[in-house]
Formats: C-alpha cells, structure tokens, sequence
C-alpha cells in the first residue's frame, strides 16, 4: 500500500508473525493479488468487507485472545 492509500497520507510499518506470514502467504497464493478490484477476503454475499467490518471482526478476534484493541 503506498502512503496516498492510507490514513493521513502517511506510510505504517505492520508487525506480522512468521506464522501469519506463511497463513497470508499460502492464502494469498491461490488468490489473483494483481486484481485491486477484487477483495482479498470476500464476504459471506461475495463481496467485499466494509472498513467497519473489519475493524468490528479484528476487535472480536482481540477479545477472544484476551487482547485489548487500545481504543481508549
């Protein structure tokens, strides 16, 4: 993602595990990832998530790891 995509224009450096890199990775190889239309994962109707979606499913997985999403 360039900078132009994110929030506020600015760049992220994202923290990911070997063990979800290699999950990412296996998932991502059956995928066509040079097609910015289509979603990376689609949802139960096929299309793409929403940005609340999302967010909503990343703060349900925190929870039931027992990990605090830290919004306040």
């Amino acid at each position: 993602m360039s900078a132009e995509q994110s929030k506020g224009g600015k760049t992220r450096t994202v923290y990911l595990s070997q063990r979800l890199r290699k999950a990412l990775a296996e998932y991502g190889a059956g995928k066509q990832l040079g097609r910015l239309d289509q979603p990376l994962f689609r949802s139960q109707k096929g299309g793409h998530f929403s940005a609340n979606t999302m967010c909503q499913l990343f703060l349900d997985v925190y929870k039931a790891v027992g990990l605090s999403a830290g919004l306040g």
